[in-house]
């Protein structure tokens, strides 16, 4: 089983907190990260300057 917690970890391994544009929210923001996780959707928003 893995948790929303575990999810999160594995993305904060690939895209730093601190690498994060400062006021956005970062990292996990909603819900009980002890859920267990049953799907998974993601959405980056990447911009290049």
């Amino acid at each position: 089983m893995y948790t929303a917690k575990d999810i999160a970890a594995v993305f904060e391994e690939i895209a730093p907190l601190d690498s994060g544009v400062p006021g956005d929210q970062l990292g996990f923001v909603y819900g009980d990260p002890n859920t267990e996780v049953k799907g998974i959707a993601c959405l980056w928003n990447i911009h290049s300057e």
